[in-house]
């Protein structure tokens, strides 16, 4: 392996490392922010710092599942036949054409008269204290046209199909499966370092460095300016897999 492209390869590998990380954040908190939502809507509690919470947590998991797509496929060394990698490709491309969707807003804005749903989506998701009530935040004004789905119910089983789903532009993902086949591609992605004649896993510490100005004692100094001084401290130890 040249220099090169092991320089590349710890580049993606720290790139699905902290795109997994902010992604395990993500869904851990937005299963709060949500329940705690459900939880105000019954006491006729609102509050909008909740629901921006928990739709920058929805996108987010969204963001991030394209980064890690991005990132597997261009992971050198990495056969991009393997039935992991493919699977995980095939699953989660209706994420793909939803981050399309809002990374695109302004020619979304632009067809708005053919928009059917709110501009940032809905979310709708059953809480894990109710499992027989479902609830949907629309987001945005309620304009002539626009609609929004929720979670199908199975009159079958009598229980809903989904826990927890993003809906907009007519492309829903359920995102708890979403956040399953990362999980799933991170463990793969492990196995495959622990593999690697070229790699060894190591757990660490992302590095913190700690920068202090300090004034310099006033020594009767001519011009009357005083001198700083800067001291640093590395406040952990390095992070990642070592190579």
């Amino acid at each position: 392996m040249s220099s090169e492209t092991l320089r590349r390869t710890i580049f993606c590998l720290d790139g699905l490392r902290y795109s997994f990380a902010m992604t395990e954040v993500s869904a851990s908190r937005l299963t709060g922010t949500l329940d705690a939502v459900a939880r105000q809507q019954e006491q006729s509690v609102h509050s909008e710092q909740a629901v921006a919470s928990a739709l920058l947590d929805a996108w987010t998991i969204v963001d991030m599942c394209h980064r890690v797509r991005e990132l597997i496929q261009q992971l050198p060394g990495l056969s991009q036949r393997s039935p992991r990698v493919q699977v995980f490709l095939r699953a989660t491309s209706p994420v793909e054409q939803l981050r399309h969707y809002v990374q695109h807003l302004r020619g979304e804005i632009a067809k708005a008269p053919s928009l059917a749903s709110p501009l940032w989506g809905t979310l709708s998701w059953v809480p894990s204290h109710d499992q027989i009530t479902c609830y949907t935040m629309f987001t945005g004004n309620i304009i002539p046209g626009v609609a929004s789905q929720t979670c199908t119910y199975d009159t079958y089983q009598h229980c809903f199909a989904h826990r927890l789903v993003l809906i907009a532009e007519d492309i829903t993902i359920e995102l708890p499966s979403v956040v399953e086949r990362l999980t799933e591609l991170r463990t793969f992605v492990l196995d495959w370092i622990d593999k690697h004649p070229r790699f060894k896993r190591a757990e660490g510490k992302t590095l913190n460095w700690k920068f202090q100005v300090k004034k310099a004692e006033p020594d009767g100094a001519a011009n009357g300016s005083q001198p700083i001084r800067s001291a640093t401290n590395r406040t952990s130890s390095a992070a990642g897999s070592r190579r």
